[in-house]
Parts: structure tokens; sequence; C-alpha cells
């Protein structure tokens, strides 16, 4: 964790970006934490990625964080969506550049998509200008 840190903060020092991603799996075992050492995690990922209000901090969530296909319930991802203010989708535009950050592990017709989950932000049909794809797990930028 202090590698990370120093990483994260060396980075935000020396590139200062307006934006940051972070792309889930940022606990090891979000799926299984208790309630107690799920706020220990989130404090500790606070505390490590610090930021200043110059630099946006997107978060989305990975496997490591809910569970992954059968393990995920909508009291975890619900969990991680108050804490990180996320959602499984996000439009994020920054100096007109229109940002889809999506986590395909919820993309799967045999994942939670497949049982009504909410996967199309507002907006994305019909969007307009240029659009760039985020994704976790799906190996795409």
């Amino acid at each position: 964790e202090w590698q990370m840190e120093r990483a994260f903060q060396t980075a935000l020092w020396l590139l200062k970006p307006e934006i940051v991603f972070i792309l889930g799996d940022i606990f090891d075992e979000g799926k299984w934490s208790s309630q107690k050492h799920w706020e220990d995690d989130v404090r500790r990922f606070h505390r490590m990625f610090r930021h200043s209000t110059d630099t946006e901090l997107v978060v989305l969530v990975g496997n490591h964080d809910i569970g992954f296909h059968y393990e995920m319930d909508w009291f975890k991802l619900q969990r991680f969506e108050k804490v990180f203010n996320a959602s499984s989708t996000r439009i994020v535009t920054k100096k007109g550049v229109k940002i889809l950050a999506l986590v395909s592990l919820l993309s799967d017709g045999r994942q939670l998509g497949g049982d009504g989950w909410m996967l199309d932000p507002p907006g994305v049909v019909g969007m307009k200008g240029k659009l760039v794809l985020m994704s976790m797990h799906g190996g795409w930028l």
C-alpha cells in the first residue's frame, strides 16, 4: 500500500492531471468484507488516493470490489456506488470529450445485465461528438 500511495501521489505531483480513472479492483476482498472491514478499506483508499479539488477522481467497480457473476448482489453494488459516487456506467465530459466509463463485468447476459440491471446511462443513445470508451475487465480503452 505504501508503494501504491507513493506512486499515485508522485504521479499527481509530476503530471498534474485534470482527471484520473481507477478501473476497479480497488480492494482484494470487497466481495467478502464485513461492514467493519469495508469501512477500514474505504478509509485506507481515501488516505492513499487523496487528491486536490483540481483533479477529478473517477472510480469504477471491479469484481474484487463486489464479487463476480453469482457473488454480486444489490447490497455490495449499492455500498460501492454510495461510497465512491459511482455507477456501473457513467459519462464524464472533459474539455468536450465524452468518456463512457463502463464496467464490462456487468454487461454479459449471464451476469447482472441479464437480470435487469441498469447498464445504459442516460444520454448515450444519440450522443454526438467525440466519445471515448473505457472498460474494466473488458480489456479495451
